[in-house]
C-alpha cells in the first residue's frame, strides 16, 4: 500500500467519525478529541505493511474532524544522543511528545505511558473522544 492508498484509509476513518458525530449524544454535548499516537507502532506498520512513510502532522489533521482535536500526543523511544529532530519538529507544532528511552534493542513502556495518559486524562474529564492510533 503506498501512501495514496493510505490517504485514503485516513479518509475512510474520517468519514466514519463524521458519521458518528452524527449520532452519537457525547459529540452533541461536546467535542473534545484528543489523539494518542502510538508512533513506533505506526512507523513500523506503515513501513513493513504498507511501504509508506507517515507524516505525522497531516496524519493528526486528518484524523482531527474540523480541527476538533484539543491535543494531540505522541509516544516514541530513542536511543541516548539520537533522533531528536523529529521530536523538536512534533512539539514545535503542539504536539506533546513522550519519549521513552530504548533498553537494548527494545521499545519498553511506550504502550504502558499511553494508556496511562489516556486513562487517567479519561478520569479527569479533559475529553470526550480519544484516539488511539496504531496500525
Amino acid at each position: 500500500m503506498n501512501e495514496e492508498n493510505l490517504l485514503e484509509t485516513l479518509e475512510d476513518i474520517k468519514s466514519f467519525l463524521k458519521t458518528l458525530e452524527k449520532k452519537s449524544i457525547f459529540y452533541e454535548k461536546s467535542k473534545r478529541l484528543m489523539i494518542f499516537i502510538d508512533g513506533p507502532n505506526v512507523y513500523h506498520g506503515a513501513k513493513n505493511h504498507h511501504n509508506a512513510k507517515i507524516d505525522y502532522l497531516k496524519l493528526i489533521e486528518k484524523l482531527s474532524c474540523n480541527g476538533d482535536c484539543i491535543r494531540a500526543y505522541f509516544y516514541s523511544s530513542k536511543k541516548r544522543g539520537g533522533g531528536e529532530a523529529i521530536f523538536r519538529k512534533l512539539d514545535y507544532s503542539g504536539i506533546k511528545t513522550i519519549i521513552k528511552t530504548l533498553a537494548g534493542r527494545r521499545e519498553k513502556g511506550i504502550d504502558v505511558a499511553l494508556a496511562t495518559d489516556l486513562l487517567a486524562l479519561g478520569f479527569r474529564n479533559a475529553y470526550d473522544i480519544a484516539m488511539e492510533m496504531e496500525i
